[in-house]
């Protein structure tokens, strides 16, 4: 099993004494913040180890994409949360050449905008508004951190035998065991400079079409709007949000 961690996904498998108190939480917290470039540094809480732990699987990812939104444009506006709600916020604003590419349907703006090594881009749905107020791309700056529990999402997604009693790990454990929660801590900042972005997943084992832009395109992200950051090659989605 360590052989095909460290031959297939680059993964190290490491012992720990799980009744210890806080278990490997420091060594565990550590290692993420290394690989997350500090932008997640408590994934875990000394309370989230039982002394039933068997096994933890942590995989953690680190995006930062650059582009070019002047600063000196960046000013304050209204970002129209839902009909009765707004909130003043720093809008990024883009009046250069860009490689801009927009897919339109009926009710929705899709917005490519690719880094600058063209292989990952930033992708924006936005809801069609009545009216278009610029006459280029402007976009609030944001940062958004959120934790979230999967352990049921997978389970209605169909993998629910790997949460019973029935689940087998024989291929990485002699003992019986099953996993117990799968929990992920995501945090994404957008600004001027690019996109930073980095998750990290704990899963815890217990025994038992797209075309050029016009010239007079507007793209106004004012309003609420899905976003996408996309391998350009593989076509993976590696973030996304809303």
């Amino acid at each position: 099993f360590q052989s095909i961690l460290a031959s297939k996904y680059q993964a190290i498998a490491e012992s720990f004494d799980f009744s210890a108190p806080g278990g490997p939480t420091f060594p565990i917290n550590k290692w993420v913040a290394s690989k997350t470039r500090n932008k997640i540094t408590d994934l875990l809480k000394p309370r989230d180890i039982a002394q039933s732990t068997q096994a933890v699987l942590i995989n953690a990812l680190y995006f930062n994409g650059t582009w070019e939104f002047e600063e000196r444009l960046t000013e304050k506006e209204i970002f129209q949360i839902n009909e009765r709600q707004s909130v003043l916020v720093n809008f990024m604003k883009q009046i250069n050449d860009l490689d801009l590419k927009v897919s339109a349907t009926e009710n929705v703006d899709v917005l490519r905008l690719p880094f600058v090594n063209n292989r990952f881009a930033f992708y924006i749905a936005l809801p069609k508004t009545t009216t278009g107020l610029s006459f280029f791309l402007t976009m609030p700056k944001f940062k958004l951190t959120a934790t979230m529990e999967l352990s049921k999402k997978l389970i209605n997604l169909g993998m629910i035998t790997a949460f019973s009693d029935e689940a087998d790990f024989s291929g990485m454990s002699t003992d019986r065991t099953h996993i117990s929660d799968v929990r992920q801590r995501v945090e994404i900042e957008v600004e001027e400079r690019g996109v930073v972005a980095a998750a990290a997943t704990v899963v815890r084992f217990l025994e038992s079409a797209i075309g050029p832009t016009p010239d007079s395109y507007i793209f106004r992200a004012d309003h609420p709007f899905m976003y996408f950051i996309r391998d350009e090659e593989t076509g993976l989605i590696l973030f996304q949000g809303k």
